[in-house]
């Protein structure tokens, strides 16, 4: 039977105390039991009056290294000197014990045998308990790091990184934030989290292979002894364990059935303890903002006018455009019916596809406008490969298989990319230009963007979509034209899938084979393959490149595109900019009447535009006004006033209540942390005021919002933290921050999990008001933001 915890701490802190008053006295006063002279009792003196001075000084200097390094966790920072008595402790007994009996003292003699009988019993239990507590298992997968795929490559870890890179024979360093899992997108290209404060190597600066390391290792593993004792006795089912191990960040990011934009790949884990991940750094591309006439005509613009073209208008009309397609075997021949391999696909609650479609074979295809989508396949094996494509994001199942993966894909409209990816909204217009041209009775689309990938990939997989709107304001899409490989084939995909039913069948053999291609990539292989290929029906003969290039670097690219004969109405041009292996997310033109293209000169149109005009405190966007009372219940607390972001990848301001007159206000930028006010002097009795500026309470720098606004304005409001406390700043800080969108500010929750502060404000919030700043007003004669 095992010592419980508080025994066994007990019991270790007894043996030392024991051994400390064993050995001093006896060593002191016992004339010959353990040393000829007393001078050695002095140098253990000596000893013990140099460690504690020592320790003393170096606790005063480096209070919080030795207090979270050393004392939180239990770690022996004193090793050195507690060994030393407890050695001495044990000497003194086993000495003072063998020379009574040379001395023929029975009694003596059984007193000592006992006491050191006594204190080898404590010292054993507690050796077992503690072995069964931390058992020796934590690094149990490290023999797996000295063979392939993972010797020779390197690691980042969330703990302690040398036994990684003594097993893999390659650098590796301790990192924590990238395990977020999180995925952003910025003015720069696509990025992840990165904390750089462990990277210490001489090169760190000049060498950016750190930034992308092979694998990343996420160990879990008791902070301190008191966490794995009590760790050890909650009986907590494994089931759960298991849970909360694989809801870490990047964890749960490598087991969604889609991934957005990159596919980081789960490789080994034993579902509680490590986990280990390879990274894929293959970034999609993206587009940056045009020189648009758009953004220059935004300085004249009203607040109202620029919200009706603003990203936030887009957000309001989430689209979905599904796909799912059967995709057959290695013969090529036809899987069984959509609907058995296809348990539900739903758009709020209602059925995507009729249920008659459902019991074909082929591709099903549907753009769906609403908040929650939600396709299931079915559990179990089944005898089938399903390829589903949400937007621009493609997953190929392979039902004949064990599931490994969940087969449950869920989007929403505040979590579009999924629970770990941030992409902005965009405002249509600013990254997207069209204008119409109509020549021998035709109407071509001239479309201009900047293309860009952070590496220097070419743009090879573009695809611009033409969408027809209905009366209600649907989107309708009737035209997509892929542009593939650096000459830009030009191909209607979804004509081409009905014409080539040969090709179709190539790719499904391949498919089912284990190729994760997109039919889009893989039919550029084709192509270049077989060029007699480019005659088939679905390859456009005209266009095969864009009308201009970007010549070193310079953009934008331009592409002319045939509207559809008899196209009427109110129309949007979409581009989707892509590499060989990867895409982006998708951007949007300013819409266009198609059947007034005759009224338009050198491609200027007036539009209408519908005003966006919300009522008070219902700005989606600016700086938050709070009217609130603090609690007289919450000592020494801290609870939520704004939280903003997502999990992983959030904002906070708190408020910590010091005492009955004083409070402080802090921020907390998750991985990072963030200034704190001193104590500030407060009646608990009156409302108070908060007027709270973040970066992550606006758009981001290339919506519509910030036109006619200086680009140095924009950086100083999406950089600044800036918190006035009943008309007095107590907060001005340059801080980072995580975009957020309109449905991720949260006023006195914590609602992601924040480690800084307890759930809820449990004050009173008398009233809460979003106001956009009028240092973000342009004013006649502003230099535009270009």
């Amino acid at each position: 039977m095992f010592v419980d915890p508080k025994t066994a701490n007990c019991l270790g802190a007894a043996c030392v105390v024991a051994c400390s008053m064993i050995a001093l006295p006896i060593a002191s006063f016992g004339s010959g039991l353990a040393m000829e002279t007393r001078s050695a009792v002095l140098r253990l003196a000596g000893v013990s009056a140099a460690v504690l001075v020592s320790f003393g000084f170096v606790y005063r200097i480096f209070t919080g290294y030795i207090f979270s390094g050393y004392l939180v966790r239990q770690a022996p920072f004193l090793v050195f000197w507690t060994d030393l008595l407890v050695a001495a402790g044990c000497f003194f007994l086993a000495d003072f014990a063998s020379r009574q009996i040379k001395e023929g003292r029975t009694l003596p003699m059984f007193g000592g045998v006992i006491l050191l009988t006594l204190f080898s019993g404590a010292w054993i239990a507690l050796q077992i308990t503690y072995w069964s507590a931390i058992p020796a298992t934590h690094y149990s997968f490290l023999h797996l790091l000295n063979k392939a795929p993972f010797r020779g490559k390197t690691f980042v870890v969330d703990t302690y990184p040398a036994p990684i890179s003594e097993e893999t024979r390659s650098w590796a360093y301790a990192e924590s934030s990238i395990f977020s899992g999180q995925l952003r997108l910025g003015p720069a290209g696509f990025g992840t989290d990165h904390d750089t404060k462990y990277l210490w190597f001489a090169d760190a600066s000049t060498n950016r292979n750190y930034l992308r390391p092979d694998f990343g290792i996420k160990i879990t593993q008791p902070a301190s002894l008191e966490m794995a004792l009590g760790q050890w006795t909650t009986s907590e089912s494994e089931a759960s364990v298991s849970a909360k191990f694989e809801s870490a960040g990047i964890i749960e990011r490598s087991r969604e059935p889609i991934e957005a934009f990159i596919q980081d790949e789960l490789c080994a884990d034993d579902k509680r303890n490590f986990a280990i991940v390879k990274f894929d750094w293959d970034y999609p591309p993206f587009l940056k903002r045009v020189d648009s006439p758009l953004m220059r005509a935004a300085a004249t613009m009203t607040l109202g006018t620029k919200m009706g073209l603003s990203s936030l208008a887009a957000a309001f009309h989430r689209n979905w455009r599904v796909e799912i397609e059967d995709i057959g075997d290695a013969s090529g021949s036809s899987t069984p019916s959509l609907d058995r391999l296809v348990a539900v696909a739903t758009i709020d609650g209602s059925a995507i596809f009729e249920p008659e479609s459902l019991k074909t074979t082929g591709v099903l295809s549907k753009l769906v406008e609403g908040r929650h989508l939600h396709i299931r396949l079915h559990d179990g094996r089944r005898d089938g490969i399903v390829r589903v494509t949400v937007n621009d994001m493609t997953k190929v199942f392979d039902l004949r298989e064990a599931v490994d993966k969940s087969r449950d894909i869920s989007f929403s409209d505040s979590e579009p990319f999924g629970k770990h990816t941030f992409i902005p909204n965009f405002s249509a217009g600013v990254f997207v230009t069209t204008s119409l041209n109509r020549s021998n009775g035709k109407t071509t689309a001239r479309v201009s963007y900047n293309y860009a990938q952070q590496d220097g990939k070419p743009e090879e997989d573009t695809t611009i979509r033409i969408f027809n709107r209905d009366p209600s304001g649907k989107l309708n899409l009737v035209d997509s034209i892929s542009y593939l490989g650096p000459s830009g084939i030009p191909v209607r995909i979804d004509d081409f899938r009905r014409q080539n039913a040969d090709v179709l069948a190539e790719y499904s053999r391949e498919a089912s084979l284990g190729d994760q291609q997109t039919f889009e990539q893989w039919l550029l292989g084709y192509l270049q393959r077989h060029p007699e290929g480019l005659n088939r029906r679905g390859v456009l003969a005209e266009s095969m490149s864009p009308s201009r290039r970007p010549e070193a670097g310079i953009s934008p690219i331009v592409r002319d595109v045939a509207l559809p004969d008899g196209l009427t109405g109110w129309c949007d041009i979409s581009v989707t900019p892509g590499t060989r292996s990867k895409r982006g997310p998708e951007y949007f033109g300013l819409p266009f009447e198609a059947n007034k293209s005759d009224r338009m000169g050198n491609g200027g149109r007036t539009l209408e535009i519908e005003n966006y005009s919300p009522q008070a405190g219902q700005l989606p966007y600016g700086t938050i006004e709070l009217r609130l009372r603090f609690p007289t219940t919450s000592p020494l607390q801290h609870e939520p006033i704004v939280q903003t972001g997502t999990e992983g990848a959030g904002d906070f301001l708190y408020v910590y209540y010091v005492d009955s007159r004083h409070i402080q206000l802090g921020f907390d930028h998750w991985f990072i942390g963030g200034p704190t006010t001193p104590p500030l002097l407060i009646d608990y009795s009156k409302d108070h005021v908060l007027e709270i500026s973040m970066g992550s309470l606006f758009p981001s720098g290339d919506d519509i919002l910030f036109g006619g606004v200086p680009d140095d304005a924009v950086s100083d409001i999406k950089s600044t933290l800036h918190v006035v406390l009943d008309g007095k700043t107590v907060l001005d800080s340059k801080v980072e921050f995580c975009d957020s969108t309109p449905e991720q500010v949260v006023v006195g929750q914590n609602s992601i999990n924040g480690s800084t502060s307890n759930p809820l404000f449990l004050g009173t919030i008398v009233r809460q008001d979003r106001v956009w700043p009028a240092s973000l007003i342009p004013h006649p004669g502003s230099a535009p933001s270009q």
